[in-house]
């Protein structure tokens, strides 16, 4: 038998709050979630703002026009086509700007959601280390009343032997 004294609290080193909480962050995917989209909305901003400039797109083709296989890469029956097109909304400035301004406030409230998010996952962190310091404090407590209390049941049974004094057993430890 091994006396319970002897019992190891385990001494695993935790981490400090910083290492902690990066760590913790980095692994919350609502975290990233939240992160990513803010920056769609910054993006969708940026593509509201430039909704409203002239838009130019280029666009060339080739058409092959022969059905007979011998002469598929005939020159003559070869189509090329190339165009540019030019388009701009004469409008499009007051829509672009409202809707420029939704992506925006829709980048604010999710950066302060984040940012709540942020809080949230710190606190619950302090309070894990908090915890968990608290519970190692609490088993090497509890562990040296254990060697207190075979100690006192060692003196006792010493004493029993000699014949010093009686040997009383209180609650369910038997000598």
């Amino acid at each position: 038998d091994q006396p319970l004294g002897h019992v190891a609290v385990e001494s695993t080193e935790l981490p400090g709050e910083a290492a902690a909480l990066a760590r913790a962050s980095a692994q919350r995917a609502d975290l990233k979630a939240l992160d990513q989209q803010s920056q769609a909305a910054d993006l969708g901003r940026q593509a509201a703002n430039a909704s409203h400039l002239p838009a130019l797109a280029l666009r060339a083709g080739v058409t092959q026009q022969n059905d007979e296989l011998s002469r598929a890469f005939n020159k003559s029956s070869q189509l090329y086509q190339a165009g540019l097109a030019l388009t701009w909304e004469g409008f499009s400035p007051l829509r672009s700007r409202a809707k420029a301004a939704e992506f925006q406030a829709q980048s604010a409230a999710l950066r302060h959601g984040a940012k709540a998010l942020e809080s949230a996952v710190a606190l619950e962190v302090r309070s894990a280390l908090l915890n968990a310091r608290e519970a190692r404090e609490r088993a090497l407590v509890e562990a040296r009343a254990v060697r207190v209390a075979e100690e006192q049941a060692r003196v006792a049974r010493l004493a029993y032997r000699e014949g010093v004094k009686p040997l009383r057993i209180s609650g369910a430890m038997k000598i």
